[in-house]
């Protein structure tokens, strides 16, 4: 078994002694890369949702959630995260992250 004190004073005395002078590693300049444009965002990234709950908004709808469960009702409103569904017992709000699908009934 070696000594642990042993050990330690013999890596000390084994280091070079600091110099008082400095070395200078010259320092790259920084470049001037061009930075590559964002691509455009959509003036609005929800047209889609939009565009077809809006020839939804006062028919009758099939909303599948993301339990399995279907709910058919007439679809009342609807915002960025939620729609308002009208169904004949009961009125829904239903998140959109909880829904898988929805399906307009054809007239």
């Amino acid at each position: 078994m070696t000594d642990t004190h042993a050990l330690y004073r013999t890596t000390l005395t084994l280091k070079k002694p600091m110099t008082t002078e400095a070395k200078r590693i010259p320092v790259p300049t920084p470049t001037a890369t061009p930075v590559p444009p964002k691509p455009a965002k959509p003036k609005n990234p929800h047209a889609l949702q939009q565009a077809l709950l809006w020839q939804c908004k006062g028919q009758k709808v099939r909303v599948w959630l993301m339990t399995g469960q279907e709910l058919v009702g007439i679809l009342a409103g609807f915002d960025t995260y939620a729609i308002a569904l009208e169904t004949e017992h009961k009125n829904y709000l239903l998140f959109k992250h909880g829904m898988v699908g929805i399906e307009m009934e054809r007239q």
